[in-house]
């Protein structure tokens, strides 16, 4: 069960990847790039830190926020007490990824440049790098 959301997070970086030297389905790199960031630190979340979903759910409810959010913050502050300049960085870079996708997936009258879509691959590979590094996956 664990593995489910590793996987899930391989195959959206990889999708991403591909995708990006192909240079189709523009919109679809942002999107793939943020989620395999955000089932990463999922995973961590709940396979390393013991976390359950459904607690997780329950915690996003009452603080009226999104579970991306909440789990974006929790390992902000468990990154905090491993190192805060790479907490710092991977925190600017996931919530930088965040509004891109956000931008990319609702904006009306946006659609990300070739810029963006390098900027959206950099910010997913440092934060899962960044994971990577400090909870051994």
């Amino acid at each position: 069960m664990s593995d489910i959301l590793l996987n899930k997070s391989k195959e959206n970086l990889d999708l991403a990847s591909s995708l990006f030297k192909s240079k189709k389905y523009i919109n679809s790199i942002v999107h793939c790039s943020y989620y395999s960031s955000l089932q990463l630190i999922k995973y961590v979340i709940i396979f390393e830190l013991h976390r359950e979903e459904s607690s997780l759910n329950a915690e996003a409810k009452i603080a009226k926020t999104g579970t991306n959010s909440l789990i974006i913050s929790l390992i902000f502050k468990e990154m905090k007490e491993r190192d805060k300049s790479d907490a710092v960085e991977l925190h600017t870079a996931i919530n930088e990824l965040k509004q891109l996708r956000v931008d990319t997936d609702y904006g009306i009258d946006f659609y990300p440049d070739y810029s963006q879509l390098v900027k959206a691959k950099l910010k997913a590979d440092i934060v899962n790098s960044i994971i990577k590094k400090y909870f051994k996956i």
